[in-house]
């Protein structure tokens, strides 16, 4: 129940875990100060707790801190860097960052453009239902890129991440 939600009380006792090196309550410090749904975005303070989960091989944390080498805020910009730990958190299992690395592979950030990883990416973070994958795959059934074009497959990616609110789809299938 929501309203009974202590926010601080929350923050607090993540910090907690995160002091006693709990790499799950790092890596989801690090999210609320990235993403500032709950507090005021705080990009030093997400590095810190990011690093410290990636020093654990957390997948998030691993994926959090890849975000901020990416954005280059914080930190400075390093595409090289990002790629490699949104790798490490792919091999992890993560989807965001199997995502994630599907597309730097796709536009050739951080490396070598090559299609048929990126296609691959793109489709291993769509089995776990990720909206965005399902994007992404349309797009390579939709142009015939590294795919055979095929209209049926990318509308019925598009029609999936689309339901599940990812806007992009919702007007790709318009």
């Amino acid at each position: 129940d929501n309203e009974h939600f202590d926010l601080d009380k929350g923050i607090h006792f993540l910090t907690l875990g995160a002091e006693q090196d709990n790499s799950v309550a790092q890596a989801a410090l690090g999210d609320i100060y990235y993403d500032a749904k709950f507090t005021d975005q705080n990009l030093v303070l997400a590095e810190k707790w990011y690093r410290l989960a990636a020093k654990s091989n957390d997948s998030a944390g691993l994926f959090g801190l890849g975000c901020l080498y990416q954005d280059g805020e914080v930190v400075p910009k390093h595409p090289k860097k990002a790629f490699q730990l949104f790798s490490r958190s792919s091999l992890l299992g993560n989807p965001a960052a199997q995502n994630k690395l599907g597309t730097l592979y796709a536009i050739g950030s951080g490396i070598k453009k090559d299609k048929k990883e990126a296609f691959g990416w793109h489709l291993e973070a769509s089995k776990s239902g990720l909206a965005d994958a399902h994007n992404s795959l349309g797009g390579f059934y939709e142009d015939g890129d590294y795919v055979n074009k095929d209209l049926k497959k990318a509308t019925k990616h598009y029609k999936f991440a689309a339901e599940r609110g990812h806007l992009l789809a919702q007007f790709n299938l318009a």
